[in-house]
């Protein structure tokens, strides 16, 4: 019985120090850090006002499919900002 407690307790901090190895980075590297991804959201600047047409039909969850008239709707993809705007 003592000698499985102590297999199950070596084999638990060996587990255990198995994981936090490999949550460790990894050491250093001579590539750059990444740059950070460009966001092509609107930014909000109080008293400042863009053209009405920089958002028009940028929607959040546009609609597919044609309107009443048959016309396909002119919404196109953009997020809660631009939605907002």
């Amino acid at each position: 019985m003592k000698k499985e407690f102590i297999k199950l307790k070596v084999f638990t901090l060996g587990a255990l120090g198995l994981m936090l190895t490999a949550c460790g980075g990894g050491g250093s590297s001579d590539s750059a850090e990444p740059e950070p991804p460009v966001s092509e959201a609107p930014t909000w600047t109080a008293g400042v006002y863009e053209d009405e047409s920089n958002f028009v039909a940028r929607c959040e969850n546009p609609r597919s499919g044609n309107d009443i008239n048959g016309n396909p709707w002119p919404d196109q993809q953009g997020s809660y900002l631009y939605e907002k705007h």
